[in-house]
């Protein structure tokens, strides 16, 4: 049993930990002076990869194309509505067509409404059920598109009006869905960087109130690392304090904040 015993103390030392950074009382404090600075990762809103067609910002495109999507969903309603023969179904065929036809109005305000409703309030997640939906739209319209090629190859019926003008009508409403998709995802991907990089500087202010001699460095990411294994790599603090690194080119990912001496 004394093997035992002895292999349960190494095991035992291995796993001791030092609670003197949490300020318990009865520990020996740490010579590690405080933290003097927090890299933080740059957050550019005007940077290249945020502008559509190269000048337009995601989000201006984003809200155009919203108020478009939306207009254009009453506008259908309405044709549909007036052009529909109420009078020649029966009652069963109007209450669903009019079920149908509110359910496609609903649906479709409430969607690109949650795409300038999640812009105004600076949350990427009410972009969600826009991207959902026109997915499902999109996915839809290709088995469409590949229907309208298989009749396109068949043999043209003389009494059935050709299928050219069909598809060419159906392909450029998806062309113009992909791109507003498209930009709806890039205004997601801006709007949830520019979360992450505002958590990081309340974080960082936050740090900074507790410690009022922390320095808030904005650096790139390459920069980050770089800094930070030379801060591990020297022995002396003082060199450290002094060793601040040079800002590289800005990137648009938002990292954790990075603490150094």
């Amino acid at each position: 049993m004394d093997w035992l015993r002895n292999y349960m103390i190494r095991k035992r030392d291995q796993a001791t930990v030092s609670y003197s950074r949490f300020g318990r009382t009865g520990e020996e404090e740490e010579d590690r002076p405080p933290p003097t600075q927090i890299f933080l990762a740059p957050f550019n809103e005007d940077d290249p990869q945020f502008k559509v067609i190269g000048y337009w910002h995601v989000e201006k495109a984003s809200v155009t194309l919203a108020a478009f999507g939306m207009c254009m969903v009453i506008l259908l309603f309405i044709s549909s509505f007036f052009e529909f023969n109420w009078y020649h179904h029966q009652r069963g065929v109007d209450i669903s067509a009019l079920l149908g036809l509110f359910t496609y109005l609903a649906l479709g305000v409430l969607v690109h409404y949650y795409v300038l409703y999640g812009i105004k309030k600076q949350k990427a997640y009410y972009l969600l059920p826009f991207i959902v939906v026109y997915s499902v739209v999109l996915t839809g319209e290709a088995v469409a598109l590949i229907g309208l090629i298989v009749k396109m190859v068949e043999p043209q019926d003389l009494n059935h009006p050709p299928f050219s003008g069909l598809f060419f009508s159906l392909l450029i409403i998806v062309i113009a869905q992909v791109f507003m998709l498209s930009t709806i995802l890039r205004c997601r991907q801006y709007l949830s960087l520019k979360e992450t990089h505002l958590l990081e500087l309340q974080v960082a202010e936050k740090g900074k109130t507790q410690n009022p001699e922390m320095e808030i460095v904005i650096v790139g990411e390459g920069t980050i690392h770089q800094a930070a294994s030379r801060a591990h790599a020297s022995s002396d603090v003082e060199a450290q304090q002094h060793d601040v690194p040079t800002p590289s080119d800005p990137v648009m990912s938002a990292d954790n904040p990075i603490y150094g001496h």
